[in-house]
């Protein structure tokens, strides 16, 4: 009940407790691994991530840390963000190895 009225007090929206996005440094959910929620900063795996399992949850996903550059949405899981290249990038520029950072956004 705190964290409702948390929420709607200060304009948050937490994600359930089972809501997280996995980021995979290979395609196809293989390689090393990092579960997490909203993040400003991927830390080790900003940069590195090139398929992501989102949990059934919507998320935006960001170039930069700190929630900055360009983004896209998604609630797909997605197995090769090479081939995620119309999002807001330009021509020949896709999504592998560039997110930074990550937002919830709604289950």
């Amino acid at each position: 009940v705190a964290a409702c009225v948390a929420a709607v007090t200060f304009g948050a929206v937490a994600p359930p407790a089972h809501a997280g996005v996995t980021f995979y440094s290979d395609a196809n959910f293989v390689g090393s691994r990092m579960y997490t929620w909203t993040n400003p900063h991927l830390g080790w795996m900003s940069d590195r991530a090139s398929s992501l399992h989102s949990g059934g949850c919507r998320w935006r996903y960001y170039e930069d840390i700190a929630f900055m550059g360009r983004s896209f949405e998604s609630s797909s899981d997605l197995n090769y963000l090479r081939g995620l290249s119309h999002a807001g990038l330009h021509s020949g520029e896709s999504w592998d190895d560039r997110i930074s950072s990550v937002r919830y956004v709604r289950c």
